[in-house]
């Protein structure tokens, strides 16, 4: 029997993937997930099997323990396992099974400054000191890993002394519509929209400074600017920006479906993408399809992603006026008169 250990796709980008595979697989399967079944693609031939929401130190003891035990409980005559949680799961009964794993987790592989004091500051530490030592520990022969990015394929396998010839490269595959008929209220009221969750990596700080920046300049204070963040108003960057009395250039959208998202883009809408850390960086590769403007930061994975694409502007991280310069324009189809 073919198992899909799938309980680490909860949302954002992991979730499509593991959605879009589901929907092209051929064959019997059993599927374990965290969403309620209801949200992941009919197929007939994939029994689902629900087990709840797992993070941090429970879903690593799913992967260490109560997975391959959960397949005893449940007679399951494992053959092959697809594993969507970074690591290769630990089974003291299927040490020959043939295992494929999708590893899209970058933290590990990317040198970054970050505080434990922080939100989400000892999740980090966790996946930078600690998450490293399993993926070490369960890798034997007999595992396969996938990954979205040829920088991930070569991080990988010198941080984890993975040979080459056992990691190969699959950009997600996702679907778009081509045309959204109907707006919601605020696709109006954004210049740029930024979808991520308020981890530090994800430098919401830096879009705090920017903004700051361009309130203080007189020379660009007078353009008006919207940034759409898909956060709710109890996250610590609500807090910032309403502490700095920069509320009027942000609009706090709360949780948003991936169809909101792409809406927003196939209507105009830019993408903002500051983020020190990704794989690939899904909402680029989306961003892109519908052509809309975009202003990234210049790191290895939106090098990579994005290539020489004439929609977007590559910035440096630390260069707050060039971000202010680019984001002052004040409208997100006038890319060519900023370059």
């Amino acid at each position: 029997m073919i198992v899909i250990n799938g309980i680490s796709a909860v949302s954002g980008g992991a979730l499509t993937v593991l959605k879009a595979f589901i929907d092209s697989f051929d064959g019997e399967a059993i599927c374990f997930c965290a969403v309620d079944p209801s949200m992941l693609p009919k197929n007939k031939d994939v029994r689902y099997i629900c087990v709840g929401h797992q993070r941090g130190l429970s879903r690593l003891f799913w992967d260490c323990f109560k997975f391959n035990s959960t397949l005893k409980r449940l007679n399951i005559d494992l053959s092959t396992c697809y594993s969507f949680n970074n690591m290769a799961p630990f089974f003291r009964s299927y040490s020959s099974v043939k295992q494929i794993v999708f590893y899209h987790q970058a933290i590990p592989l990317s040198e970054f400054k970050f505080s434990i004091f922080l939100p989400a500051g000892l999740r980090i530490l966790f996946y930078k000191r600690v998450y490293q030592f399993f993926v070490r520990a369960y890798d034997s022969g007999n595992v396969i890993y996938i990954v979205q990015a040829e920088w991930i394929k070569r991080a990988l396998s010198s941080r984890f002394r993975i040979p080459m010839s056992r990691i190969c490269v699959e950009r997600p595959s996702f679907s778009c519509p081509a045309y959204v008929s109907e707006g919601l209220d605020w696709y109006d009221r954004i210049d740029y929209i930024f979808p991520a969750d308020d981890y530090q990596y994800k430098n919401h700080d830096l879009l705090i400074k920017i903004v700051d920046f361009i309130s203080k300049s007189k020379e660009l204070k007078c353009h008006n600017i919207a940034i759409g963040l898909t956060l709710d108003q109890d996250s610590w960057v609500f807090d910032v920006v309403n502490k700095k009395g920069l509320e009027q250039y942000f609009v706090f959208l709360g949780a948003q479906q991936r169809e909101n998202i792409l809406g927003a883009f196939a209507h105009g809408c830019g993408l903002v993408f500051p983020s020190l850390v990704e794989t690939v960086g899904l909402p680029l590769l989306e961003a892109l399809r519908y052509k809309a403007s975009i202003l990234v930061a210049d790191r290895p994975y939106s090098r990579e992603v994005l290539g020489n694409a004439s929609n977007c502007i590559f910035i440096d991280p630390d260069d707050i006026e060039k971000w202010a310069s680019a984001l002052s324009t004040g409208n997100r189809r006038r890319l060519n008169e900023f370059r």
